[in-house]
């Protein structure tokens, strides 16, 4: 019997998710309101499932995923959770954590980081500089768009050794249309900035040492010279599946290890959320 898996939500953020768990050897079902293949379920079809799914994967909307994680909670599935819970509720986070159940993006294992460890470990300062292609429309849709960086800054934090407490201090700002965020994490700062833009693209200075790009592939690359124009330019820019890759490493991730890259996460995103939400600017 394979590996069954529930993928809650039909979006086409969803759909891509399932697709990928397929080319992984799992029977996937979707549960969403809107069924438009065999496969796809009501929610409460989910418990009628016989064999229990060995995993669930909340993909539905950001403000859904509280109550959607509710829903399965119980069931005995493991559970993984995109991105983030919107509304960062307190006992919402220990209930999750107290559970097998583990945050997935794919900058949370993106292994394209680790291949600069010598490097992340010699700097105590990083630069991460993300354009989105899309509009921001409102907080909620910052918080996601955030919540990707957070889960980068989060496993070179890992990678660095850290796995249980932090020391966070941050500050956030919007000022012509770029969100900056400053954090310091045990000692190692941090500065994002967050801008809409034409393109999809990521630069991560570490220190004055090195800078790596990534294009909407999410595969961060070291490259010599400056100018990310040059970067989408490389004819040595090899294709690579960034979220196949992901969930491959997450899969095959000691529970130890995913379980920290969860609680670093959700503590960076706890700390974050309110200032985020505080926030007054112009849509």
């Amino acid at each position: 019997m394979k590996n069954s898996c529930v993928v809650i939500g039909g979006g086409r953020w969803g759909r891509i998710i399932a697709a990928k768990f397929c080319m992984l050897g799992f029977r996937v079902s979707i549960a969403t309101n809107f069924p438009i293949k065999s496969l796809d379920i009501s929610r409460q079809e989910i418990f009628h499932l016989d064999p229990i799914p060995r995993l669930i994967y909340i993909a539905s909307k950001s403000i859904d995923h509280d109550k959607d994680f509710e829903l399965v909670a119980e069931l005995g599935s493991q559970v993984w959770l995109e991105k983030n819970f919107n509304g960062m509720s307190v006992t919402l986070r220990d209930r999750f954590l107290s559970g097998n159940n583990f945050l997935f993006n794919q900058q949370l294992f993106n292994t394209s980081i680790d291949r600069h460890i010598d490097i992340i470990n010699k700097v105590s300062d990083f630069y991460i500089t993300t354009s989105v292609d899309r509009k921001i429309n409102n907080f909620t849709d910052l918080f996601d768009w955030i919540c990707h960086d957070l889960s980068l800054i989060t496993r070179i934090m890992w990678l660095r050794g850290v796995t249980d407490s932090l020391n966070i201090a941050n500050t956030v700002e919007f000022s012509q249309g770029i969100f900056t965020i400053h954090y310091e994490i045990n000692g190692v700062r941090f500065m994002l900035s967050l801008k809409e833009s034409g393109l999809r693209c990521r630069t991560v200075e570490l220190a004055r040492i090195a800078t790596l790009f990534c294009g909407r592939d999410g595969v961060l690359r070291r490259r010599s010279g400056s100018g990310v124009e040059n970067y989408f330019n490389e004819e040595s820019v090899k294709n690579e599946d960034l979220l196949l890759g992901a969930l491959k490493v997450a899969l095959q991730s000691r529970t130890d290890d995913a379980r920290s890259l969860t609680r670093i996460c959700m503590e960076l995103q706890h700390t974050i959320f309110p200032l985020i939400s505080k926030l007054n600017y112009e849509s």
